[in-house]
């Protein structure tokens, strides 16, 4: 990108992926328009490098995990997802009641960058909580490496990638 690009000069990036050229474009002073087929994608890659609040971000989370209570009466499932997946076998029940309290309680929040930062977070330790072990290949379950409450891992996450997203220059962003 370097080589083929100047500074203030726009940079295409068709599959973006999670956004590191989105992030090493700002960093280098030029702005970037990513695309890519994969919705998650998109969302990480807008996250990495859409500004944030970090005061408003670090309040959003105090609030999101103040007096969480998890119910089982919330739909841990998005809609449309098959009934045949039987979630007890990825996750520890206490763990499956704090995912689905953690998700219902973020709808709460208006659309804001900080909301999707939040989200990502979300996103991103739920395979690390789960049942499932790190080992490559098959999946492997493993009650041991299960964390019952996703909450302080969730708490670092955000507030490591806040830390990241702080750092961005303030200039043009895509």
């Amino acid at each position: 990108m370097l080589q083929h690009s100047a500074p203030g000069d726009a940079v295409l990036d068709p599959m973006c992926g999670s956004g590191t050229t989105a992030v090493e474009a700002l960093l280098n002073d030029r702005a970037c328009d990513g695309l890519d087929v994969n919705p998650l994608a998109t969302l990480l890659g807008q996250v990495k490098t859409t500004p944030v609040d970090a005061s408003h971000a670090r309040s959003m989370l105090a609030d999101w995990l103040r007096d969480l209570c998890p119910d089982p009466g919330v739909d841990a499932l998005p809609a449309g997802w098959p009934p045949s997946v039987d979630i007890s076998r990825f996750f520890l029940p206490e763990t499956t009641a704090w995912l689905k309290a953690l998700r219902a309680r973020l709808q709460d929040f208006g659309d804001c960058p900080e909301k999707e930062l939040l989200r990502v977070g979300l996103l991103g330790i739920v395979r690390k909580v789960s049942r499932a072990t790190s080992q490559q290949g098959r999946l492997f379950m493993d009650v041991d490496s299960a964390e019952p409450d996703p909450r302080a891992r969730l708490e670092r996450t955000i507030l490591r990638n806040l830390d990241a997203v702080a750092r961005l220059p303030r200039g043009r962003h895509p």
